[in-house]
């Protein structure tokens, strides 16, 4: 951010501290003491409606003289006489390092929050029995061109079909039976989601949204929405006792 590049520590003052070039800075020393130090901060912004996932590389470099201004000396010693300035071959006097930010990661969480059977409790169910799951889906901010949710059902269940929901309102959710855990609305857009899979026991539900925007507010409390289905409890052999 412009203005924001200064020295905020360190016992070598920089003669020139410039964001003049930005975003390239740079800081200069007519001379740096054996054993100084010198520390820079700055302030930047990540790009409104960058793509994620995203990784950014920053990298600081930092090259140096042998010798005063001007005053490089030759030798018949050596073809490689002169000052050492960082500008390549035996003129290495550089050094640099780097830094990468990346971008938030999506995270799901599930919970079991309903099943059928009155005579079952908790996650003890029974054949035929409908369980119902939610998944709460947080997105980092950005633009993401296209988002895909998969639930891993085991063995032994199998997706009813249809019986997807997505909640992207706080009201909506509170609105369901029983309340969906959504605190604020979504900020952002995002297409109805293409279903696929489910149609045998353990067949995995896939919920393709595509491009979905999430508003780059630096608020992470509104990145979420929440995907509610159901599960059917089969008589097969592995849910026989």
């Amino acid at each position: 951010m412009p203005g924001s590049f200064t020295q905020t520590a360190g016992t070598a003052v920089a003669d020139t501290v410039s964001d003049a070039a930005a975003p390239n800075l740079s800081a200069t020393w007519t001379s740096f003491p054996r054993g100084a130090t010198a520390t820079f901060t700055y302030d930047v912004t990540v790009p409104v409606g960058i793509a994620t996932p995203f990784s950014i590389n920053n990298t600081a470099t930092a090259d140096w003289t042998s010798m005063p201004a001007s005053s490089a000396q030759s030798t018949p010693y050596s073809s490689n006489d002169g000052e050492r300035d960082g500008t390549g071959g035996v003129n290495d006097y550089t050094a640099s390092s780097t830094a990468t930010l990346n971008s938030s990661s999506a995270a799901v969480t599930k919970a079991t929050v309903a099943t059928s059977a009155p005579s079952t409790t908790g996650t003890n169910v029974t054949i035929g029995e409908v369980v119902t799951w939610d998944l709460h889906v947080t997105l980092p901010e950005g633009n993401a061109p296209s988002v895909t949710v998969t639930d891993l059902l085991p063995a032994g269940l199998q997706y009813v079909a249809g019986s997807a929901q997505v909640f992207t309102t706080a009201a909506d959710a509170a609105a369901a039976t029983p309340a969906a855990g959504l605190a604020n609305d979504f900020a952002g857009t995002m297409p109805a989601p293409t279903i696929s899979g489910g149609a045998s026991n353990g067949d995995d539900p896939v919920f393709t949204f595509g491009a979905t925007s999430v508003t780059a507010d630096n608020d992470s409390t509104n990145n979420s929405f929440v995907i509610r289905l159901q599960a059917r409890v089969l008589d097969v052999v592995g849910n026989v006792g």
